[in-house]
């Protein structure tokens, strides 16, 4: 906060930069923030860990990494329909207790896939552990599911999820 009480200007720094195999359609942090999901328009969920690199991103590449400089993410899991159009993280008191970590991914065959990840960065990313368990699949809608965003839990409550669609 400045003396005048204004709130001070924020700046955004890149701490890495990844090349995926297909365009990325959605986003969710989860494990805490650890990790960085993507989703893509081909089903696929990949990971990147969110810890700052030490990479100097040039000024040739309008400040972003060139492309030998890009981390590769890793592939997660994937969904049956080939469009998965939103993700999401929910947390629960529940998830802190028992080391877990919950992704929620939607996609256009009307449903809503909740995988439960290890709650350690390492055994998320890493590609020998195989894809992760899937908790539920979140039936209902008559159509497509747009988005899917996290509820924020109180203290004792259990994760939620809230959805929209077609």
């Amino acid at each position: 906060t400045c003396p005048s009480g204004a709130v001070a200007p924020r700046t955004l720094t890149c701490v890495r930069c990844a090349r995926l195999p297909k365009k990325a359609c959605a986003a969710a942090f989860a494990a805490g923030g650890a990790v960085a999901a993507f989703a893509d328009k081909f089903g696929d969920v990949h990971g990147l860990p969110v810890t700052v690199t030490d990479r100097k991103h040039t000024k040739a590449h309008g400040g972003a990494a060139a492309p030998d400089e890009m981390d590769e993410s890793t592939y997660l899991f994937g969904h049956c329909c080939p469009i998965i159009t939103a993700a999401c993280a929910p947390c629960s008191a529940e998830e802190n207790a028992n080391h877990f970590s919950l992704l929620a991914t939607a996609d256009r065959d009307f449903k809503i896939r909740v995988a439960r990840l290890p709650k350690d960065v390492a055994t998320i990313l890493d590609p020998n552990v195989g894809v992760p368990e899937i908790q539920s699949f979140c039936h209902g809608h008559a159509a497509f599911v747009a988005c899917v965003a996290a509820v924020p839990a109180g203290q004792n409550a259990s994760a939620r999820i809230v959805s929209g669609g077609g």
